[in-house]
């Protein structure tokens, strides 16, 4: 058993407008993150984080979006990051083609998919690691046939300094970053069927 205690507060106050084709969001917030091992100290932490954010979305035609927002985070503990994202939709007749890339961060936590089952208790304490960043793309493609509707998705995302976890041959875990970057990519496709009182999904993912 292992008594712990999670805290989290978060604030955000926004102001959101429109000036002709033209929708845009500008907006702060605050995340304060607390842990307590209590039983297993070691990890007890303690982050705050104020951000700025910014959105632009413009719709200069019927068919054409394009949005731009940018985010700027200060933690406390691994400093400041910026983080922009550009997104594309297009409506050409019955067809929806969505496409977005942008970046985000990730700071390191004891908490992992292996902590998670086995307990803080097995993890060796750490020193000085990274933050993890990551460069990410979608590209979505829908299209609807009467009572069908068809939805395919790629996306593919590379991390910088990428959390792992070494079990060593005691039984014992340690974290360090990854030494080069961790490329994911994958394929979605979802298949709608409506009629009267038949509702069928089917879907299929492919990662690698």
């Amino acid at each position: 058993i292992e008594r712990d205690t999670h805290g989290t507060v978060f604030a955000e106050a926004a102001l959101a407008g429109e000036s002709g084709a033209h929708s845009w969001v500008v907006g702060a917030a605050v995340q304060h993150e607390r842990f307590d091992g209590g039983d297993v100290p070691t990890f007890d932490f303690g982050h705050t984080v104020p951000a700025l954010f910014a959105q632009d979305e413009i719709t200069p035609i019927d068919w054409l979006t394009v949005s731009g927002s940018a985010r700027l985070d200060s933690h406390s503990e691994y400093g400041a990051f910026v983080n922009p994202r550009l997104s594309v939709l297009l409506r050409p007749g019955e067809w929806t083609v969505r496409g977005s890339v942008g970046t985000g961060y990730f700071a390191p936590s004891p908490f992992t998919d292996e902590t998670e089952a086995v307990g803080l208790g097995r993890l060796d304490a750490y020193g000085e690691l990274d933050a993890e960043r990551a460069l990410n793309g979608m590209l979505d493609v829908g299209h609807a046939l009467g009572p069908l509707e068809l939805n395919a998705t790629l996306f593919a995302s590379e991390i910088e300094d990428a959390l792992v976890v070494n079990e060593e041959g005691t039984g014992r875990l340690s974290l360090m970053n990854s030494p080069g970057p961790v490329r994911t990519w994958g394929t979605e496709l979802l298949v709608r069927f409506e009629q009267g009182p038949i509702h069928l999904t089917a879907t299929h993912v492919l990662t690698g």
